[in-house]
């Protein structure tokens, strides 16, 4: 039996569904945060209501779900730390760049399971370090893995 895991179809419907979800996101305003919350009695919360089901749910279900439970958590600590130094913001390029390398079913960027996505990262990687002038010692081709 050959089976795809990922339906063509399929993937474009919820692709769609997804970047809307992710879209919202980006567009929340901090202020619209409804309540602390706090992330320990959300998972106990998703625990009680059976959220982890042992057979799956549907895309739409699931997306709710994060928005109405999980989305709160991130929201608050977002808001929480503004200003401080654990402010991370993903970029465009970021995000489609996981979809892309997730789409190709590579295991990570690690060597053994996708070569050239490694060394991609790694010229990636170089060149950013020419960029910020950093010393020769930080580049993968100084032999040191990038000064590690």
């Amino acid at each position: 039996m050959n089976r795809r895991l990922i339906d063509a179809r399929e993937l474009r419907r919820h692709s769609k569904e997804t970047v809307g979800f992710i879209h919202r996101l980006l567009n929340m305003q901090e202020r619209q945060l409804g309540r602390s919350a706090d992330t320990d009695s959300t998972i106990s919360r998703l625990r009680e209501l059976s959220v982890f089901p042992s057979l799956g749910r549907e895309w739409p279900e699931i997306l709710s779900i994060i928005e109405e439970s999980i989305v709160p958590c991130v929201r608050f600590e977002k808001a929480r730390r503004q200003g401080g130094l654990w402010k991370v913001e993903a970029s465009l390029p970021a995000v489609l760049s996981e979809a892309i390398v997730n789409g190709m079913a590579a295991v990570g960027l690690q060597w053994a399971s996708c070569p050239v996505l490694t060394e991609l990262e790694v010229a990636v990687m170089d060149t950013l370090a020419a960029a910020l002038g950093l010393k020769d010692d930080f580049l993968h081709s100084s032999g040191k893995g990038g000064g590690l």
